[in-house]
């Protein structure tokens, strides 16, 4: 699934918003030093509301490709044919950018059109009412809400991502309006379009339609949001004509909050988590107005909390393991959590961010904003996650501020599960970041409609990790990956279990055995060491036969960089020095990279260095310890 962003009205909204929420802020704790937003004035709420509504009009849906690229209210995430839809006809790529323009437009719907319902009960505003009238009375009229193409340009309809969310957006912002907001004839069209919503998603399993139904992929957030549409719209339609299709969706939703780690973890990493957590949550809480508390019990939705906040490291980092193309919080996620689990990790998060020109807000963080900041408290430092494989460390709680208090240390390091998804080739990456200065880092995710996704950011070549033969990574095609020089991402091969010897406020002492990844591999462990001045990281391999065994080191700097590999056993890029020693020859380079790490929202080039043996070997142990020139 791609990332969709907001189209230019909802940007206003949080634009002004965001503005409000710098004008009102207060004294953090001082032991960070840091303002956070205190709470807002509904006054300024409703006022950021009215601007943003008149700004934006009422949204209608363009019905050909060139009406959607000509409407400035349509983000499009992809203005040209991408990469990965090279072979499919025009007709296919047409109904592709119109299913995923119907998905951007309903996932915004979900975030402001509630806001603005309650704006207008708040305030009793005319004008508002109206508005949220107007909204309602189009999406009344998208049949279905989600048009057929999302699936590869398919013509053949399936309720997907943009279905959830536009449901969501109807009946949240039905429940926010005063009494008798709704007339009897929009009420009626509403309740039509979700009939027929709620027969196509019962069709789409029967006969499975689309992927995720095929093979059951319950932990998928694209087998989550049809079935929150298919909970929210029969409760809507009524249990009495819909309890069957209400029990089929609380089933399945279920079996996607068992998929989950049971600590918090999401088997699809940070960006998709906060898009199944928001969804679960939705329907848990509508479940429980009518008296079904079924999945609002269930411990995953409130064991979530802990795992998606300590995706934080220090220097305004984030953790981008998996598809995660964030370069921050999803902010409206991290409200959600405050204002309806009332968890106290994400009060204290809020309470201690700094205002951003563009940070989400919403009706969630507007009542976010009225919680008391003393239940909040900061997310602990360490911890190891069983699914979605890892560790993370952080030398003090500064490391979730911004600007000069933030210059702590954070590491982590990844394993990997069985059950990963949406993952990349990262088993045994190691990030690193020194006194808030990245040093050992990933490429990330750029887009997954450019050329070099698959080479240059998900293969083995975008991570800190082995490569098995000397290739360059435009040529690591698909079958050069599988046939062992990358690791193999099905489930027989993703798990690399983490062995944990010392995990303390301190540092670490933690092993990654990756053996089982990769064809050809007899074994590579990975065992590493680190506090908050450097890591040593020492590699045992062993293949079935002799190949170059290569490893990259990609570093937190630009790739013009100046490098010193004159020194035998030390390479040193700007002030990042690596010290190494191996009992076989290496050669020894660097090369510049792609990453969508370092400057948010853009591609930008690193240095990486890369170690290689000079001849084909079986075995191979290299030791290798990272620091900073000015720490030693």
């Amino acid at each position: 699934m791609h990332s969709p962003l907001r189209h230019p009205g909802a940007r206003l909204f949080f634009r002004v918003l965001s503005g409000l929420l710098a004008a009102v802020t207060a004294v953090g704790a001082a032991s960070i030093g840091f303002a956070g937003p205190a709470a807002i004035a509904e006054a300024d709420f409703l006022a950021a509301v009215r601007a943003a509504a008149a700004e934006r009009g009422i949204i209608r849906r363009p019905h050909t490709f060139a009406e959607l690229k000509a409407n400035p209210k349509f983000r499009m995430k992809y203005r040209e044919k991408p990469a990965h839809m090279a072979q499919r006809s025009d007709a296919e790529w047409e109904r592709f950018a119109l299913s995923l323009g119907d998905s951007e437009a309903a996932r915004d719907f979900a975030h402001f059109l509630p806001a603005v319902a309650a704006a207008a009960r708040m305030s009793g505003d005319p004008e508002l009412l109206a508005y949220v009238r107007g909204q309602l009375a189009e999406l009344a009229t998208w049949a279905p809400l989600q048009r057929a193409g999302w699936a590869g340009g398919s013509a053949t309809r399936s309720a997907w991502l943009g279905t959830g969310w536009a449901v969501r957006a109807i009946v949240e912002a039905v429940n926010e309006l005063p009494e008798g907001g709704l007339t009897p004839e929009l009420r009626a069209a509403l309740e039509a379009r979700f009939e027929d919503e709620i027969s196509g998603i019962r069709d789409d399993w029967r006969l499975k339609r689309n992927w995720f139904s095929r093979i059951e992929a319950a932990s998928s957030n694209q087998w989550v949001l049809p079935l929150e549409a298919l909970a929210l719209a029969s409760l809507f339609n009524g249990l009495d004509k819909h309890r069957d299709d209400y029990e089929f969706a609380i089933a399945g939703l279920t079996r996607s909050l068992d998929a989950q780690g049971s600590q918090g973890e999401c088997v699809e990493g940070m960006l998709y988590s906060g898009i199944t957590h928001e969804s679960l949550l939705a329907v848990a809480l509508a479940a429980r107005a009518h008296g079904d508390n079924r999945l609002i019990n269930h411990p995953w939705l409130r064991a979530f909390p802990a795992w998606y906040l300590q995706h934080r490291q220090p220097g305004g980092f984030i953790i981008n393991a998996f598809d995660a193309n964030n370069t921050d919080f999803a902010w409206d996620v991290v409200a959600r959590l405050a204002a309806d689990l009332d968890d106290a990790g994400a009060i204290w998060m809020l309470r201690h961010r700094p205002p951003q020109p563009d940070a989400p807000a919403s009706l969630p963080m507007f009542r976010a904003s009225q919680l008391d900041p003393a239940k909040g408290r900061p997310p602990a430092l360490f911890a190891a996650w069983p699914v979605a494989t890892r560790v993370n460390w952080v030398e003090s709680p500064d490391a979730y501020a911004r600007g000069p208090k933030n210059r702590v240390s954070g590491f982590w390091m990844r394993g990997g599960h069985e059950t990963d998804a949406h993952d990349h080739q990262d088993r045994g990456h190691v990030n690193l970041i020194i006194r808030g200065r990245p040093v050992l880092i990933e490429a990330g995710l750029a887009s997954y409609g450019i050329a070099g996704h698959a080479n240059y950011f998900k293969s083995v070549a975008g991570h800190n990790v082995l490569q098995v033969g000397s290739y360059a990574p435009d040529t690591l095609t698909a079958k050069i990956l599988a046939d062992g020089a990358g690791q193999i991402l099905d489930p027989a091969h993703r798990a690399a279990p983490m062995t944990i010897r010392r995990l303390d406020e301190k540092g670490g002492d933690v092993s990654v055995n990756a053996s089982g990844c990769y064809a050809g591999l007899k074994r590579w462990v990975r065992s590493v060491t680190w506090d908050a001045v450097g890591a040593t990281i020492r590699d045992e391999v062993e293949l079935e036969t002799a190949d170059v065994v290569l490893f990259r080191w990609h570093l937190g700097v630009s790739s013009d960089a100046g490098a010193d590999l004159a020194t035998p056993g030390r390479a040193r890029v700007a002030d990042i020095v690596l010290d190494y020693e191996s009992g076989e020859k290496l050669h020894v380079s660097v090369e510049p990279m792609p990453d969508a790490t370092l400057k948010p929202g853009q591609t930008t080039s690193h240095a990486t260095v890369v170690f290689a043996t000079d001849c084909p070997v079986k075995t191979l142990v290299l030791t290798t310890r990272v620091s900073l020139a000015a720490t030693k």
